[in-house]
């Protein structure tokens, strides 16, 4: 068989894990080291760069540390465990009078480094063990603000009403989640807020153009799509 060995970027769909299309190359390349460049909830969907074969597995933590470029859609007004759309609904509030110049405010006061708190739900470790192994059992876990940085914001869409929905792009640093951000945009509208859908769009200069649609996998579009580096 002949061998595959750079750095591949995937657009993952809605639904599965990023594992999930580790898994899926390593079938297809019969390579055993693939590893990828920073997880993607299930819920997520978007650019996914994977390294394949140890030397590119290596060299991964270079697109780690790169800016990311997400579109998210927040929901206000509601607020669920995950603070995403696959959680348990915890608050419901009405949210009519929140105003488009509100949460334009509200986004952009976030740009620049601040200090974050991460979610129940993630993979943010205490004493050992992940912080949603821990939150699935439902304890209650204490984790540390980490400090991140909103490179830029660009404000999209905001629709009114009850649940009041704003569509924005964020670039961001290497560990900065977007329900958390969500979340903080939210309070300081005196509200609550999920993400209902986040796509990442880029990671430093790869963008979704760039990158091979899951269901087109095979050996010969991985073969046709790996690229060397940087």
């Amino acid at each position: 068989m002949v061998s595959v060995s750079g750095f591949l970027s995937v657009c993952k769909p809605v639904g599965v894990s990023s594992f999930y299309v580790v898994r899926q190359i390593r079938r297809l390349t019969n390579v055993a080291k693939v590893g990828h460049a920073g997880t993607l909830d299930p819920f997520a969907s978007g650019v996914l760069i994977l390294g394949i074969s140890r030397a590119f597995t290596r060299q991964i933590t270079y697109f780690q540390a790169l800016p990311k470029t997400y579109w998210v859609r927040v929901v206000f007004g509601i607020e669920t465990d995950t603070l995403d759309s696959d959680g348990q609904v915890t608050a419901c509030q009405d949210a009519a009078s929140l105003t488009e110049e509100q949460v334009r405010q509200a986004l952009q006061s976030f740009e620049g480094e601040y200090e974050q708190m991460p979610p129940q739900f993630s993979a943010k470790k205490k004493s050992g063990r992940k912080a949603y192994e821990l939150a699935r059992r439902g304890e209650k876990v204490s984790l540390s603000a980490v400090n991140v940085t909103i490179h830029d914001t660009e404000f999209c869409h905001f629709k009114s009403g009850q649940y009041p929905v704003l569509e924005c792009r964020v670039s961001c640093s290497k560990g900065t989640y977007i329900r958390s951000l969500a979340q903080d945009i939210a309070r300081k509208c005196g509200t609550v807020a999920y993400v209902q859908d986040l796509c990442r769009v880029m990671i430093g200069d790869v963008a979704l153009s760039d990158s091979v649609m899951m269901e087109a996998l095979s050996m010969e579009t991985i073969q046709g799509a790996v690229f060397d580096g940087t």
